[in-house]
């Protein structure tokens, strides 16, 4: 980030025992109490033969499926899993994936999942994927103590912000932050660091915004070649992060399950430049890693668009043309398209279709080559906010870094400081999101 400025990685936290608070009966099968085991799935479930230690459980599909019919499960670790030789036929496909082919028909259908003797969590092995005749039954993993996840009336939005407490820096400083200056520990909790993986070695590539407890939003050209999304398993995700390299306070690492891209990305145009990560396990948050808060239309309805301002962050180039080793921030106006194309009108007027928006100084403060991917977040006042319990204050993800305009006759392609920078707006893949964070 130029006199402003998306990384790294150390495994994160320990388990807790689970205690009977957080074990909720879902329903009873032949005796046994079922439990779930995918948010908003029923046809998924477990029953377990010890609560305290899930050493073993069974999965239960509690579906009619046909002879031939083909499950496919994903565990989060390694696991030894069975099933009846006389309804199913099973194989490992490694990666801790196995497929089951059905040999009869089937009223509801059965796997029992064994952990290895080295396994020491008190939490179960994780079924992290459900595919039946491929389709998927489970979108979304309950990656903590297994219970039963009542269905809601809240809105998507509402659970996304008010049940997360989501937009609050923890971490309180006296000094005022100025632009283009470097971060401090905790000032920006939803920021994360996405780095490629070859051959053990870790390469910083992006930024992104925590917005769950297990999804991280950014840019589809980040985690895309050529349009089509790198595996999962190439991508490590570093959080509670200031310091590129070196220590932090906090940190903690994750490693992908699934990357989502938007249907109609377009990686010559970076039309719908977004993407959601889905972690393989849920981040714990703490004092330097917190969710960001969804732009909402109660928020339009707060901050006119004329009148937004907002701060990025990341690990991008500096004057220096070099990744910044501490993270950079910097704090920049949105900016009218009709402004922005009369700059540039050929560069500029190719790219603003609506879903994107301008924003800069065009002073030199500006982020660059490598902060793309992080978010344009905006801090509402906490009495215009519409999120109870915030201090001060509530912070909203508005855009996602997607483009800058290029240096003219330089010898690589950097950034120019210069000129205003195009974000993808959040705000109008309000629905998109929502609807793949199910």
């Amino acid at each position: 980030m130029r006199n402003a400025n998306a990384c790294e990685v150390t495994r994160g936290g320990g388990d807790s025992l689970p205690n009977n608070e957080h074990i909720q009966s879902s329903h009873k099968k032949q005796g046994k109490d079922l439990f779930n085991v995918c948010y908003g799935s029923d046809v998924v479930q477990a029953s377990f033969e010890n609560f305290l230690m899930y050493k073993s459980y069974a999965v239960y599909f509690q579906k009619k499926l046909e002879a031939g019919s083909n499950v496919t499960l994903r565990f989060a670790s390694n696991a030894t899993v069975s099933v009846n030789k006389k309804f199913g036929e099973l194989t490992s496909l490694g990666n801790n994936v196995y497929t089951i082919t059905l040999l009869e028909d089937a009223n509801d259908f059965q796997v029992y999942v064994k952990a290895p003797p080295t396994y020491k969590s008190f939490l179960p092995i994780y079924v992290t994927s459900a595919l039946i005749n491929g389709e998927e039954y489970c979108t979304n993993s309950v990656l903590g103590p297994i219970h039963n996840h009542p269905k809601t009336n809240d809105s998507t939005e509402q659970s996304i912000t008010s049940k997360l407490s989501c937009g609050h820096r923890k971490v309180k400083h006296n000094q005022l932050i100025t632009h283009g200056l470097e971060a401090r520990s905790g000032d920006w909790p939803w920021h994360v660091g996405i780095s490629s993986i070859h051959n053990s070695t870790f390469r910083y590539i992006c930024g992104g915004s925590l917005v769950s407890d297990i999804f991280v939003l950014t840019a589809a050209h980040c985690v895309t070649k050529v349009g089509v999304p790198v595996l999962p398993e190439y991508l490590g995700i570093s959080l509670g992060k200031t310091n590129l390299i070196g220590a932090n306070e906090n940190p903690q690492e994750r490693e992908v399950f699934k990357i989502i891209v938007h249907e109609h990305f377009n990686h010559r145009k970076l039309d719908n430049d977004i993407a959601l990560l889905k972690l393989t396990t849920p981040v714990i948050f703490n004092d330097y890693i917190q969710p960001v808060c969804m732009w909402s239309d109660r928020v339009n309805k707060t901050v006119p668009i004329g009148e937004i301002t907002g701060w990025v962050v990341g690990w991008g180039f500096d004057q220096t043309d070099s990744l910044s080793p501490t993270l950079r921030t910097a704090h920049i106006p949105l900016v009218s398209d009709e402004i922005c194309i009369k700059r540039k009108p050929t560069f500029y007027g190719s790219f603003l279709n609506g879903y994107k928006f301008c924003a800069g100084l065009i002073n030199g403060t500006s982020v660059c080559n490598g902060d793309s991917g992080g978010g344009f977040v905006v801090f509402i006042p906490n009495e215009d906010s519409g999120i109870t319990g915030s201090h001060d204050g509530v912070w909203f993800i508005r855009g996602i870094i997607s483009l800058a305009l290029s240096r003219e006759n330089y010898k690589i392609s950097v950034c120019d400081p210069n000129e205003y920078v195009i974000f993808t707006d959040v705000d109008k893949y309000d629905d998109w999101i929502k609807e793949h964070m199910k």
